[in-house]
């Protein structure tokens, strides 16, 4: 009962960010239960998935009571499905989402969230106007379930996928809404996250304060440990500092997301900043 109430307590830490308390909580819920329990395994990946160290999450799921949980068996697929699109896997990912989905066939959760994660692979394989398209039909998923934070991240992701395909103006008009949606339901990560972009996005038009909103994302999210946030943020001031003229801090900050986004297994940013290197001569 006291284990159980841990991994309880874990998950409502890990899904309002607090990692560390979030981790140090499921090691005292590890200790109690058996080894060949598969719910620490399945939580320390969704911990890991939300902090954005892919890597890490490919490694929990390789927990051999995961693989014969008939229980756990969609949500391992979902998290999976994740990690591998992160990694370059996008084929074996998008697999992965329909098995989850196969697997509850009538669980709207489900359906919701693979969607959602179709957005995110298909954004991972550089085919934006799907992974728009995706995001999208999660929006209305959420919304006709009146899960306003899941409104909120899935409208940042139709703004990312709008912002790679050079719709500047849709892509501000998302990540705004998303903004909206995230301060309404106390999401303050994604809140942040989104100020990041809609920063980088003024500071591109000449707007004052843009280049500091990107700055103040960066430390916030490096402060929390939010390694997926980091990294995409450190590649939007590079890419500003690029556009402003000043290369060799631009190299600077496409070299730290860089390295980054290989140790957590972030293989999209990696390769996009390592080409912005090339660029620029200095890798």
């Amino acid at each position: 009962r006291l284990a159980t109430a841990l991994l309880d307590g874990a998950t409502a830490l890990a899904a309002t960010s607090c990692f560390e308390l979030a981790l140090s909580t499921l090691e005292e819920a590890r200790a109690l239960l058996p080894a060949e329990d598969p719910r620490p395994a399945l939580l320390l990946a969704e911990i890991h998935a939300r902090r954005g160290d892919f890597r890490q999450v490919i490694a929990a799921l390789g927990h051999p009571g995961l693989a014969s949980s008939d229980e756990h068996a969609p949500r391992r697929s979902l998290l999976a499905g994740q990690a591998h699109g992160a990694v370059g896997e996008h084929d074996r990912a998008l697999a992965l989402l329909g098995d989850a989905e196969a697997l509850a066939p009538h669980d709207p959760a489900i359906a919701l969230e693979a969607w959602k994660l179709r957005g995110l692979v298909n954004f991972f394989g550089r085919r934006f106007e799907q992974a728009a398209i995706a995001s999208e039909r999660a929006v209305s998923l959420a919304r006709a379930a009146g899960a306003l934070y899941e409104i909120a991240i899935n409208l940042h992701n139709v703004g990312d996928a709008r912002l790679r395909l050079g719709d500047r103006a849709h892509a501000y008009a998302a990540f705004r809404q998303s903004l909206a949606a995230a301060e309404q339901s106390g999401a303050e990560r994604l809140a942040e996250h989104d100020r990041a972009f809609l920063g980088y996005l003024d500071a591109l038009q000449g707007i004052p304060g843009g280049e500091a909103q990107v700055r103040a994302a960066i430390e916030y999210a490096e402060a929390r440990g939010y390694a997926w946030d980091v990294v995409n943020a450190r590649y939007l001031l590079g890419l500003l500092l690029l556009h402003l003229g000043l290369v060799s801090a631009a190299a600077a900050e496409l070299t730290r997301a860089r390295d980054r986004s290989q140790s957590i297994g972030n293989r999209m940013l990696e390769e996009d900043c390592q080409h912005a290197l090339e660029h620029l001569d200095v890798a």
